[in-house]
């Protein structure tokens, strides 16, 4: 019962997740929210940040595609790899069995769900340029392998 339970989860956060990400009210929100920490937004700043340091920021801008604000850009990879990692998570304990340490085999699972996830979200994001699909999908491989980390790390704090 407690598997299908899981089972009903997991299902549920990947439909809230590609939602979300598909949501352009919510990316919107979010931008008007880290507004706040544009370099723009305070002048005084600003003008102590070298020129050559702009230039860099401009050229990553173009290069990864940004095109809001890159507090913006930053929160959404951010929560994008904990997105990840959370299906990650539920892809461990869906198929881990009781007492099982986290191997390989099961770091591989959580590096595949959370992959899914972001090919998911790729699918239904149509029309990204290739370098954000495949930032996006680099982004559900590292989410999966840190859920994977956190799991073990927790499970050995608790075994001692």
């Amino acid at each position: 019962m407690l598997r299908l339970l899981l089972w009903i989860l997991a299902l549920c956060f990947f439909i809230i997740a590609v939602n979300l990400a598909t949501n352009y009210d919510f990316q919107r929100h979010a931008q008007r929210r880290t507004q706040t920490f544009s370099l723009s937004a305070h002048p005084r700043i600003d003008k102590y940040v070298p020129q050559r340091a702009h230039e860099i920021a401009a050229r990553l801008r173009r290069t990864l595609g940004i095109e809001s604000s890159w507090p913006t850009w930053f929160a959404r990879k951010i929560v994008s790899v904990v997105f990840f990692g959370g299906a990650g998570a539920l892809g461990i304990w869906l198929v881990r069995h009781k007492g099982e340490p986290i191997s390989t085999k099961l770091t591989l699972v959580s590096v595949l769900a959370a992959t899914a996830l972001s090919g998911l979200i790729e699918l239904a994001q149509v029309g990204e340029p290739i370098s954000d699909v495949v930032l996006d999908l680099a982004l559900g491989i590292l989410g999966g392998y840190v859920a994977a980390l956190t799991l073990r790390w927790i499970l050995r704090a608790h075994a001692t």
